[in-house]
């Protein structure tokens, strides 16, 4: 779940900035005037394509401050589950424990010359 929560906060702030790029290359930002002088909508500016861009941005935004609250409250109960595990010997909390490696393949045969012998892989004596 965590990781989800990072890669859409790495998302929200990708289109974010994208967005106000956008608006930027347009000459009017997050509140540059959508107006002439005179009060008439600025000819130079999709003005109704700014307003929807700019809508947009301000949601993307609340929505990266509630998945940044979430990544923080579980970053908090990570924290407090490490802090409550029982110590080690040395006084430090203990490590979550490793999962068991299993081979899923025997190698039987390393050809002379080949990536394989290369790395040092050593062929499987039976």
């Amino acid at each position: 779940m965590y990781k989800k929560l990072i890669n859409y906060k790495d998302y929200l702030e990708k289109e974010i900035r994208e967005a106000t790029a956008n608006l930027d290359r347009q000459g009017v930002g997050m509140k540059g005037s959508l107006v002439d002088d005179q009060g008439f909508p600025r000819g130079d500016v999709d003005v109704a394509s700014v307003r929807i861009t700019r809508n947009l941005i301000a949601r993307m935004h609340t929505d990266l401050e509630e998945i940044t609250k979430r990544i923080e409250e579980d970053m908090i109960q990570l924290h407090q589950l490490e802090k409550s595990r029982p110590p080690t010997e040395t006084g430090a909390p203990s490590a979550p424990s490793a999962p068991v490696m299993r081979a899923f393949a025997l190698v039987d045969e390393v050809s002379a010359g080949s990536p394989a012998q290369e790395a040092q892989l050593a062929g499987h004596a039976s």
